[in-house]
């Protein structure tokens, strides 16, 4: 060995010591952290509404059965996570869920947010199954965590292309459609709604019904009648619901008959709208029922016509 100190040009003949035997693996570590906009819940296998403080719930054991997610508005920590919860709106675009088991990432629940409806002591979160792995047991660790879609220029409601007919005279239902509680959560919030239609004939009376939140908010004066759809073959109507408070909208609404477009403040003399839909059930907390009804009068013959309508489309924009 060379003992020389700094500047030394003697070489070294040392051998070298030889490494010891490998330690033993050290106990794993406690598992990190979840991540995300997220938060624990501890699972219930009860389906029903109504979960204790702190739990989560799926109301079918058969997930791909499972059509709900009952949420205590507690989370596991016992913190209140109301306004978390009641954030998956999302400005009614909504997003996706996922639940896993905290403990094992590779159990989990995938689904489609369609609905957020607050009760107070639990959030109720209407969803579409999409995949899932394994199952969860009674107080499980689970975690759910939300992946929000992006806002577009709208979002398709409702969709209905399966014709509905009148049968004879008389006024009948045809297409309707419950706008979910929460859509139009916030002032400015808007539904469009688009209908078509088309009379098998044009010699009877016609006329159209829409009821919104159960108001007939179209009338014919000293009549109670609603709007009109005279010997026209083919029609079409836009009204544009604005939310101006939770319970008032404001409307606007358009008229298309065989290619001609018309304003309903000069449709017909005897005619009008209330431009504001008061008195309604809480937007924010309520549904919004739509209904669209034909009427195919008796004169001057005998009602032997139909109008049938061909499609409704329902779409939000957000604010």
């Amino acid at each position: 060995m060379c003992n020389c100190l700094g500047g030394c040009s003697c070489t070294s003949n040392s051998t070298a010591l030889p490494i010891g035997n490998t330690g033993a693996t050290g106990k794993t570590g406690a598992q990190g952290l979840y991540g995300g906009f997220s938060s624990d819940w501890t699972f219930s296998t009860s389906t029903g509404s109504g979960p204790g403080s702190t739990e989560l719930r799926i109301n079918s054991a058969t997930y791909s059965s499972a059509s709900i997610i009952y949420v205590s508005n507690v989370n596991a920590s016992a913190v209140d996570l109301t306004a978390f919860l009641d954030s998956l709106y999302n400005n009614g675009q909504y997003g996706l869920i996922r639940l896993f088991k905290q403990s094992d990432s590779s159990a989990f629940f995938y689904a489609k947010l369609n609905s957020v409806v607050n009760n107070v002591t639990e959030i109720v979160l209407g969803i579409t199954y999409i995949d899932s792995f394994s199952t969860f047991a009674a107080s499980d660790s689970v975690v759910l965590t939300f992946s929000p879609s992006g806002a577009g220029a709208s979002l398709v409601l409702y969709n209905n292309t399966t014709t509905v007919s009148t049968i004879g005279a008389g006024l009948d239902a045809l297409m309707s459609y419950n706008i979910p509680a929460n859509t139009l959560k916030t002032d400015d919030d808007v539904i469009e709604i688009d209908a078509i239609f088309e009379c098998s004939g044009t010699i009877d009376k016609k006329q159209l019904a829409f009821r919104i939140g159960g108001i007939n908010f179209i009338t014919k004066i000293a009549s109670g009648t609603l709007l009109l759809a005279t010997g026209d073959k083919h029609v079409k109507v836009k009204i544009r619901l604005t939310r101006t408070s939770s319970t008032t909208l404001y409307v606007t609404i358009e008229m298309f008959k065989s290619s001609q477009f018309y304003i309903i403040g000069g449709l017909n003399v005897g005619y009008s709208f209330d431009e504001t839909i008061s008195g309604l059930s809480n937007l924010s907390t309520n549904t919004l029922s739509i209904a669209c009804l034909g009427e195919n009068s008796s004169w001057p013959s005998a009602a032997s016509e139909t109008i049938a309508q061909n499609q409704l489309l329902i779409r939000y924009f957000n604010k």
